[in-house]
Parts: C-alpha cells; structure tokens; sequence
C-alpha cells in the first residue's frame, strides 16, 4: 500500500511544530501532529508507528485527518476573503 504523503507549507510546518513546542495541547493532538511532521521528514509508516507506540494504520488515518484539517482551514479562510469583497 502507498504511504500517503502529507504537502506542507512552511508556514503549517512552523504553526505545528510551534503547538507542539508550547506543550498546551492534548496528548491525542500532539501525536497526531507529531504523525504529519514524521511523515513530512520522510519516515515511513512502521518508523512513525514504532516512535510514537500507536499502531500502523493509525499512521494515514492521522496524516488523512490533519490534511483534511488543513484543507478545511484554507477554504475557510478564501470563503472569509470572499465575503469581504462583497
């Protein structure tokens, strides 16, 4: 099966590794987190699994759920932009 393979800008890579560093968010969305920034660096599945202690196909559930998290979050934000204009 192909590893799914999260595309980062670096101002998401900044804002994740930034709520990860101030250490005020739940464990759950620290590994999850952790998962997408694992995968960025070019881990592989089994290698994110191991370190995090979480099973193998949690690894692309929790890549999938960011990005889509991500995706929702810019539609927003151009939805936003939209209103202004009109």
């Amino acid at each position: 099966m192909k590893e799914l393979q999260p595309h980062l800008n670096q101002e998401d890579k900044i804002l994740m590794e930034r709520l990860l560093m101030a250490g005020h968010i739940q464990h759950k969305y620290a590994v999850r987190l952790q998962t997408v920034l694992l995968r960025v660096k070019g881990k592989g599945t089994g290698e994110i699994a191991e370190f995090l202690g979480i099973h193998q196909s949690t690894v692309g559930l929790y890549i999938t759920g960011i990005m889509i998290m991500v995706l929702i979050h810019y539609c927003m934000i151009k939805l936003a932009s939209l209103v202004k204009k009109l």
